[in-house]
């Protein structure tokens, strides 16, 4: 019972976000209840939130960031001083054998970054890819860190199975950057990155390509069979005086559209569980994108149309 709760804790802390989200799927954890998940993360600080809209087995919470728990100072009103930390760290990172680099963020933890920020990381030919969590080395807390990766040239568009702005628009914005960074620590996909679109765009087509020609194939061979069963409609009251060739046909017709019928539920059902986690991460990009720019121009008394 221990290690379970080891194991809800660290799933907890693993999905946490900079702003003290974090969220948890319990459909693949036997012996261990919602209500349980829920005291093991109340007596851990976390707020219970509810259930995710599109999942009902993940439980989401919040964590209260206050000083007793985060020894993050309290930001500044302006971003001068992040901006100044990276211009001064930037220009020594080198990419490991992946092509991430990590710079530890941790006195900036849960601050949206201003657009000086993202022209500092772009001048020195850096992009934001995700967020990482590590233990200090004498283990009393935990270092949070921006996972870099170097920017390169590739664009690309929105997979045709979403809908929203386009990924060239969304990247314009500090908002989006940082809420991709968010979605590839909550989903393991950045869906701003043209790698991971083009891979959700390939599974897709490959898929409904599949999908289509299954359909098309098994509404090709129903007709026929709709045809026969009109012509022998005494198969269901007197099949006896049916001739044996015609049954048989009629026996083959059938079970090839009902296999056909399920191959065409099985591929489309695997197509959206290969997209789902880049879905879900470009939707919640683009929430928090409209979210964020939302309140800003609020604020500024702008309509978010006017930029």
């Amino acid at each position: 019972m221990e290690s379970r709760k080891d194991n809800v804790l660290e799933k907890l802390r693993s999905n946490e976000t900079p702003t003290g989200q974090t969220q948890i799927q319990t459909r693949h954890m036997p012996g261990i209840s919602d209500d349980m998940v829920k005291e093991i993360a109340a007596a851990a600080g976390y707020e219970w939130r509810g259930r995710a809209a599109s999942r009902h087995d993940i439980l989401q919470f919040q964590r209260t960031l206050t000083p007793s728990t985060s020894t993050i100072p309290e930001p500044p009103e302006h971003d001068t001083a992040m901006e100044s930390y990276l211009a001064s760290v930037l220009p020594t990172l080198h990419a490991d054998a992946r092509g991430f680099a990590y710079v530890d963020m941790t006195r900036y933890q849960g601050r949206r970054p201003s657009q000086d920020v993202w022209n500092t990381l772009q001048a020195h030919g850096w992009q934001l890819d995700s967020f990482d969590f590590r233990e200090s080395m004498k283990g009393r807390d935990r270092r949070f860190y921006w996972q870099l990766r170097r920017s390169g040239s590739t664009t690309a568009s929105a997979p045709d199975f979403v809908k929203g702005p386009g990924i060239e628009e969304l990247s314009q914005y500090p908002e989006a950057q940082y809420a991709a960074a968010e979605a590839q620590h909550r989903f393991g996909v950045n869906p701003l990155s043209a790698e991971a679109a083009n891979d959700a765009r390939q599974q897709h087509s490959k898929l409904y390509s599949r999908m289509v020609r299954s359909s098309l194939l098994g509404t090709a061979l129903l007709v026929p069979l709709i045809v026969l069963l009109t012509q022998f409609s005494e198969v269901f009251t007197d099949p006896a005086s049916v001739s044996t060739g015609v049954l048989a046909t009629m026996g083959t017709l059938t079970l090839a559209v009902a296999l056909l019928a399920w191959r065409t539920t099985h591929l489309e059902v695997t197509r959206r569980r290969r997209t789902r986690d880049y879905t879900r991460a470009y939707e919640y990009v683009v929430s928090e994108t409209f979210a964020a720019r939302g309140l800003r121009d609020e604020r500024s008394g702008e309509q978010p149309g006017d930029r």
